[in-house]
């Protein structure tokens, strides 16, 4: 992952909001209390010190050494710097992992296969996993996704786009501007996952009784108007 997480640390927050429907959304598959509970691609801890804060026990890694390090400093939780194919190296089990914001769409092709046996070897029995992607069977469809431009201090804005790449891949483009004119930009290489082909990923591995939802209110998911691709899955006993 590139570095613009480390950059971005001190207005991650005026970018990305907490996402209180996620927050109610996770409390369908908790099952009991405390929970011990796994963040995949944290951030700066903002979910991750929300369930610690209703008593859970939870961890949570990233790659950006800064984010977790505002993490560390700011909020409740375990927080660890690790990539993704590095997660084999936590201890312990989790009653829930989940990777949301479309982190996700960060980890290689070659990598998939790993990281599921990983989450599957990381979950207790009857453990969930809960994933959120951005919908790229839209982005399949149309060929491109709109992202609203972000107002951020100092009469800032933030700008995302994507780009067609070569080898499936898509270049996500991302710049702070001021008076329309560049501050800092970034690019780097995310990797699609479609909703034709990825649960059976899942279901190969061992994972059982899979959903797909269009968002967090868990509405039907459709391949040209969903706002998101929510995948739900669980070890089994």
């Amino acid at each position: 992952m590139n570095f613009m997480y480390d950059d971005i640390t001190t207005i991650y927050q005026q970018i990305f909001s907490l996402n209180q429907a996620f927050l109610q959304f996770i409390q369908t598959f908790i099952k009991k209390m405390p929970s011990r509970i796994l963040d995949l691609g944290c951030g700066p801890g903002d979910y991750v010190n929300e369930l610690a804060r209703q008593g859970h026990q939870v961890t949570g890694i990233d790659s950006s050494t800064q984010m977790i390090a505002w993490a560390k400093q700011h909020h409740q939780g375990n927080f660890h710097h690790l990539s993704f194919t590095e997660i084999n190296t936590l201890k312990g089990q989790f009653d829930c992992i989940y990777c949301i914001g479309n982190s996700l769409s960060y980890l290689p092709y070659d990598a998939t296969d790993e990281f599921i046996n990983d989450v599957f070897s990381l979950l207790l029995p009857e453990g969930r996993f809960i994933l959120q992607l951005v919908n790229w069977d839209r982005y399949r469809l149309a060929g491109d996704l709109d992202f609203p431009v972000i107002q951020l201090t100092d009469g800032k804005t933030f700008h995302r786009t994507y780009e067609a790449h070569p080898d499936s891949t898509v270049l996500f483009k991302t710049e702070i501007q001021k008076n329309g004119q560049p501050l800092q930009t970034w690019a780097d290489h995310l990797y699609p996952r479609y909703s034709d082909s990825f649960p059976q990923e899942f279901t190969d591995n061992g994972f059982k009784d899979t959903a797909i939802y269009g968002d967090f209110k868990q509405n039907p998911f459709g391949t040209e108007n969903s706002p998101a691709f929510i995948l739900i899955t669980h070890k089994g006993s």
